[in-house]
């Protein structure tokens, strides 16, 4: 009896407000965008999370994700290597540690906790590799992506800069302006990595895609110029600005690090150009809502 006059009263459009009965309450909720880790001390929430012990969990994940970072960092140099001394490499390896990291990932984390740290210059590559693909993940997993998903776009972020290993150390590592012969070597590694991943059993389209892209502006600018018209893959977007944040961040023979708001200064002035809008804002707020500031 009461569910049908409640039904009735919801479906009238002469009743203005529905009203309570003994067997069915109504009212309103209050809910809160964003993540679990923002509540205020005033939610009811709250209360039952601090009881939890969120944070200590939260440690918990973190220590692991760091030690699977640790392990990734280890398979991507010997990946690296081994395309370096043109032998040949298993992506089981990339596999594994990617569906072990992406089932732990998640997005109550800051991600900039998870980034590894950079312990000598010649790291810095399979460094930075790592830390684009926590970041990427960390952008995709914001915007909705899932399991499979993210773990397909896992193994693209580790792969992307695998042309790299193409280019000589001494000009990658070169303190000085590299000449034009030196930056056209350089900018030949997005082709590169491309065609070497096309021959590669298992390779994602994703992970060739991002490749050839990851170096191409949103405007159609960059490098390599395959025409205005084309246009790039929404996860190459998201790991050109993951590229351009943590190689900025870090320190490199020919320049010091830079600050996080300098960089932040640069995504925004290069939105529309060089970055997708969209994922500019998304990023930022991202990092800006996990670690409270960006300035």
């Amino acid at each position: 009896m009461d569910l049908t006059r409640f039904l009735t009263d919801l479906a009238s459009p002469k009743v203005k407000k529905v009203r309570s009965c003994p067997g069915i309450f109504f009212g309103k909720l209050k809910l809160n965008e964003g993540p679990r880790d923002t509540l205020s001390p005033e939610d009811p929430l709250f209360l039952s999370t601090s009881q939890n012990n969120m944070g200590e969990k939260n440690q918990e994940l973190i220590a692991k994700l760091n030690s699977l970072s640790s392990k990734q960092l280890t398979m991507a140099q010997e990946l690296y290597f081994s395309i370096r001394r043109k032998q040949n490499f298993d992506l089981r390896g990339v596999q594994d540690g990617m569906s072990s990291f992406v089932n732990l990932f998640s997005r109550t984390l800051n991600p900039l906790s998870l980034l590894t740290t950079l312990k000598t210059s010649d790291e810095y590559t399979f460094t930075h590799v790592i830390n684009v693909c926590i970041l990427t993940l960390a952008q995709a997993e914001s915007l909705g992506f899932t399991e499979q998903y993210l773990y397909e776009i896992g193994i693209t972020a580790t792969l992307y800069d695998i042309g790299k290993t193409f280019v000589p150390e001494e000009i990658l590592n070169k303190p000085g302006r590299l000449d034009k012969d030196e930056q056209k070597a350089v900018k030949g590694h997005a082709k590169k990595g491309a065609e070497y991943l096309l021959g590669v059993a298992d390779a994602p389209k994703l992970a060739i895609l991002a490749a050839l892209e990851h170096h191409i502006h949103f405007d159609g600018g960059g490098y390599p110029n395959i025409g205005q018209t084309w246009n790039t893959n929404i996860i190459s977007q998201m790991i050109s600005i993951a590229d351009t944040y943590d190689a900025m961040r870090c320190s490199r023979p020919y320049r010091r690090p830079n600050s996080v708001k300098f960089i932040h200064d640069i995504l925004i002035k290069e939105k529309g150009t060089r970055f997708n809008p969209f994922l500019v804002d998304n990023f930022i707020s991202l990092l800006s809502r996990k670690q409270g500031s960006l300035t």
